[in-house]
């Protein structure tokens, strides 16, 4: 339950960061090409930081098989190591649904991108929801 609590949390952070970056006007010293970039950029934040919750419930799982040898405390903690990954899934999905409407609002991406990113957010709720 801690874990999604912090994912949560780097997940609002981002939110609340991508909508202070929506808020910016656009520089006249910018070009194009760094407008554009910039939601990509974000969206690989977000990225990161799910990827990197997902490598430390991977550690702790390979610490904690180590220790334990009994093979219920073995299955139990593989369980918990999968839930979590569902929980992380599904917050990444939901991030890219939400990026992927911001973006189509703002107009910054081409729509296949757009399109692509919400075929990807759809894939990974399917994975999250099995």
């Amino acid at each position: 339950m801690m874990v999604t609590q912090i994912v949560q949390q780097k997940v609002e952070m981002l939110a609340i960061k991508t909508q202070a970056d929506q808020k910016e006007a656009i520089h006249p010293k910018k070009t194009i090409q760094e407008e554009m970039t910039r939601p990509i950029t974000i969206l690989i934040e977000v990225v990161e930081e799910m990827m990197g919750m997902i490598n430390r419930i991977e550690t702790t799982r390979e610490s904690h098989k180590i220790r334990m040898k009994r093979k219920r405390k073995r299955k139990k903690k593989k369980m918990l190591t999968r839930h979590l990954q569902c929980h992380v899934c599904h917050l990444l999905c939901l991030v890219m649904r939400n990026m992927a409407t911001r973006l189509t609002s703002c107009l910054i991406m081409s729509p296949s991108l757009v399109v692509s990113l919400e075929w990807i957010s759809s894939t990974a709720h399917l994975h999250s929801s099995k």
